[in-house]
């Protein structure tokens, strides 16, 4: 997490993940899984896309724009205090781009995001890593076959599913899926082996497929933890 992270980064199709996704030997559902990441994003920027429409912001780096880079810093660090300087900063130092070159200043605020995040919590990613690396990837169905994430399901609750998982197998889950990086770079900017994102992109998005199922279970009427204590015994 130096200045490698700080490269150009190519957007990916869930399609294009698929083959970076295989793992030899693992019969691993990553195609829902990718689906349920992608229904979460859409999820996500339906909402943003309603505020923007009430709310119109007049300046190139509004509030909306320095509370997404607070979202990407602080669901890559879980910590909201240097999440909160990374993004003030960054959006500070855009502020006064030539409207022209605003797609790409937006764009590249995020790598900065990204490349600060990732830098806080450089001790807690390598020991993440260690774990990842020792842990198996999951080969049973993280949620039952015809779940689906509900469409009112909110931020907070997305957020909570992310933010359970542990912070490497969630940075691969971020860059490689939310941010739509390749393998190749994601591994550059977590300074990690592609096959190793491979694996932490699988575990993440299975607990985050069973975290979301968790917590749906527990909103639905009638649902009893009495009950589910008993079934898990």
């Amino acid at each position: 997490m130096t200045a490698r992270g700080m490269v150009p980064v190519r957007p990916q199709s869930a399609g294009a993940q698929m083959k970076d996704m295989s793992l030899p030997g693992k019969e691993f559902r990553v195609l829902e899984l990718i689906g349920v990441a992608e229904s979460v994003l859409c999820s996500i920027q339906a909402r943003e896309a309603a505020l923007m429409r009430g709310n119109r912001e007049t300046s190139h780096y509004g509030t909306k724009d320095a509370a997404d880079l607070y979202w990407l810093a602080f669901l890559l660090t879980g910590r909201p205090d240097v999440s909160i300087d990374i993004a003030a900063d960054t959006a500070a130092s855009q502020s006064y781009a030539n409207p022209f070159f605003e797609g790409w200043i937006h764009a590249w605020a995020r790598r900065i995001v990204m490349a600060k995040a990732l830098a806080a919590v450089r001790d807690e990613l390598a020991e993440s890593a260690r774990r990842t690396k020792q842990a198996r990837v999951r080969t049973s169905a993280p949620a039952p076959r015809d779940w689906l994430l509900r469409p009112e399901t909110s931020k907070a609750r997305i957020d909570e599913a992310l933010l359970a998982i542990d912070i490497f197998p969630r940075a691969a889950v971020l860059l490689s899926v939310f941010e739509r990086l390749s393998i190749i770079d994601a591994a550059t900017i977590l300074d990690a082996d592609a096959a190793l994102i491979k694996k932490a992109q699988a575990i993440g998005l299975s607990e985050l497929t069973a975290n979301l199922a968790a917590k749906q279970a527990e909103a639905a009427p009638g649902f009893s933890h009495v009950l589910r204590l008993a079934e898990a015994h």
